[in-house]
């Protein structure tokens, strides 16, 4: 079921990337515009445009991360001796699965929701501190 999770997550990530690709490249272009330049020293639309642009590349190059990280992932799912990034953990109200990136979304597989936190969010440390009531993790 991992492999599962891990294909829909680089399905969705990648769709996000193409999403962040087109509006980066759009800005930039927008920002370096004859429609943008200065038409005083208080017009600061080229410069506000310019920094959006930017903004857009890092979430762009952020998502690259992302999907590095599920492949890699890919490549260690092995049954674990604790829960860490990787684990499918069942507790008694909601399944999650911890990723090193990616967070904050909900699939269903297998007629099974699936809530997907990063290692990093307050709800995958509880269930790596064992602080959550865990059923069953692999």
């Amino acid at each position: 079921m991992k492999e599962q999770i891990i294909n829909e997550l680089l399905k969705i990530v990648s769709l996000d990337l193409k999403a962040a690709t087109e509006a980066a490249l759009s800005t930039k272009s927008l920002a370096k515009s004859d429609e943008f330049k200065a038409e005083s020293k208080w017009d600061t639309r080229g410069i506000e445009a310019g920094y959006l642009a930017s903004a857009q590349e890092r979430r762009q190059k952020e998502i690259e991360l992302e999907i590095i990280s599920l492949k890699n992932l890919t490549l260690n799912l092995k049954v674990r001796d604790s829960v860490g990034i990787g684990s499918l953990v069942t507790t008694e109200k909601i399944v999650y699965f911890i990723t090193p990136l990616t967070g904050g979304i909900k699939l269903t597989i297998n007629n099974t929701q699936i809530q997907v936190v990063s290692s990093s969010s307050p709800i995958a440390k509880n269930l790596i501190d064992d602080e959550v009531d865990i059923i069953d993790f692999c």
